[in-house]
This record gives C-alpha cells, structure tokens and sequence, in this order.
C-alpha cells in the first residue's frame, strides 16, 4: 500500500468517526427537544422573540423570562443601531463613515456574544439575567 492509499483510507477514518460523532450529537440534541420543549422555546427567544408569545409555552414561567430578556436584547440592538447611524453623520463622509464601520463590527460582537450567553442560560435551565440589560429587562417586562 503506498502513502496515498494510506492517507485516503485514514480520511475515510476520519471522515466516518466525524459522522458518528455528528449522528450521535444530533441525536441528543432531538432528545432534548422532545424531551424539554420549553428549554427550545426559550432558546427561540434569543433569535426571534415573539415567536414563543405566539404559544401555549408563554405562560410558562421559564419560557416568559427568556422572552423578556430576547425582547430586552431586541430593544438593545434597536438603540444600538440608531446610535451608530447618529454618529455616522452624514452620508458620504470619511469621518461618519470611519467611525460607523468601525463601530458595525463591535456592537455585532457584543450582540452576540448576549445572544450566545441567553442561549447557554436558556440550555442549562438557568434565569439568568444578560450583562447589561438583562436586570432592565426584568424591570420593564
């Protein structure tokens, strides 16, 4: 067997332990769905927050708080958006401009890093509030 026969059978090792390990994570994340619909749809929350307002999961205690802390983030990008665009200035100007794209990219990080965060809390069964605007949330709501 040469070295290229060698290499193509390892990838095709590889490759098969890969699938399994996918298959098999897959497969828990099904049986955690099934198993808990309430920890999806406050996971859902984080993405597209009024989709669990549109269930029977809403009056569910746990699924309530994730949507208002998936509102609370919502609300948060909104005034984040606006307050870039306010200091872009004017169109077609280097220091607007300079600044907008400089700050784009930086309030995404933050807004997901949030999202990654609520999505974890929501996973473990936690209420935890988001850093930031999470305790606003809870107030407001």
């Amino acid at each position: 067997m040469n070295k290229t026969d060698k290499a193509k059978e390892k990838a095709g090792e590889v490759y098969e332990d890969v699938k399994a390990g996918v298959k098999k994570e897959v497969h828990e994340i099904s049986d955690t769905i099934k198993k808990n619909p309430k920890k999806t749809m406050a996971i859902v929350a984080y993405f597209i927050f009024f989709v669990p307002l549109l269930t029977k999961d809403r009056k569910d205690e746990f699924v309530w708080y994730h949507t208002k802390q998936g509102i609370g983030l919502f609300l948060f990008a909104s005034i984040l958006r606006g307050i870039i665009a306010a200091l872009g200035g004017p169109p077609y100007t280097s220091f607007g401009s300079s600044l907008s794209s400089l700050l784009i990219p930086i309030a995404h990080i933050i807004l997901i890093i949030l999202i990654v965060m609520g999505v974890l809390n929501a996973s473990g069964g936690k209420t935890k509030p988001l850093p930031f605007i999470g305790k606003y949330a809870e107030k407001i709501f």
